[in-house]
């Protein structure tokens, strides 16, 4: 699958595989910000930006035809938990433990571990819709 994304043509497949590519580049570079990856337009790549740098956002604003995420059908939520929703609903989800330890000087070596994590799950979620 390519690394490409124009508006209109969001699906869950192709959410999961952007999320996968987008979170592997913020383990690798242990970056805390997802506006840098290279595979945005804006950086060069052929990925339009989308509402929170996130592909998983954009694929249920897209479904469910609203003007902002709806959380409780994201293809990630599994990971965030059984009662949680949203990725940034409660503190020890890996994306705020992601978000914080960018905003932390002595967590910053953890960004890359939260970041594997949230890379691993989108991984295997794309994988399931694969067989």
């Amino acid at each position: 699958m390519k690394i490409e994304y124009k508006e209109g043509r969001m699906t869950k497949k192709l959410a999961l595989f952007l999320c996968w590519k987008l979170w592997a580049y913020m383990q690798r570079t242990g970056s805390n910000n997802k506006d840098e990856w290279p595979q945005w337009k804006d950086n060069g790549g052929k990925v339009i930006h989308m509402m929170n740098s996130c592909p998983c956002c954009e694929y249920t604003m897209m479904v469910y035809k609203t003007t902002f995420p709806k959380c409780s059908m994201c293809p990630m939520k599994g990971l965030w938990g059984s009662k949680q929703y949203a990725c940034q609903e409660t503190k020890d989800s890996p994306y705020e433990l992601w978000r914080h330890a960018g905003l932390n000087c002595w967590y910053k070596p953890h960004r890359k571990t939260y970041a594997g994590i949230i890379a691993r799950f989108a991984w295997k979620e794309y994988l399931k819709l694969e067989k």
